[in-house]
């Protein structure tokens, strides 16, 4: 059985005949949209298959209105992608995971949280 777990020429089989059929364990799925986070500088890490992310973050230092969205795409199970954001002293995990039936990327696992 072929694994797609790592940045391989299998891995890149995987991807492209994920994308050819349409099948992926996780489907795209809106993990931020807006929120009040100044993660300016940073970016969404993921290690696994996927088929990448959207990522965006600003801050406007004059009307200290402070923005960040981050969508991410499908991927296999087992993926984990990371946001690690400096400025607002947290860093969230999300995982492909199996629940149930169906696959879905997990909810936000935080670390260093301290608020």
């Amino acid at each position: 059985m072929l694994q797609c777990s790592q940045l391989t020429a299998i891995s890149l089989l995987c991807l492209v005949t994920g994308v050819l059929s349409g099948w992926w364990d996780c489907p795209k799925k809106v993990i931020m949209y807006n929120h009040d986070y100044n993660c300016a500088g940073d970016t969404v890490q993921c290690t696994g298959v996927t088929q990448g992310y959207s990522f965006d973050t600003s801050y406007n230092p004059v009307l200290k209105i402070k923005s960040t969205s981050w969508t991410q795409n499908a991927g296999e199970e087992g993926a984990k992608c990371r946001l690690d954001c400096e400025k607002e002293n947290f860093d969230v995990t999300i995982t492909c995971i199996k629940k149930g039936n169906v696959f879905e990327w997990s909810e936000l696992e935080w670390t260093n949280w301290n608020y």
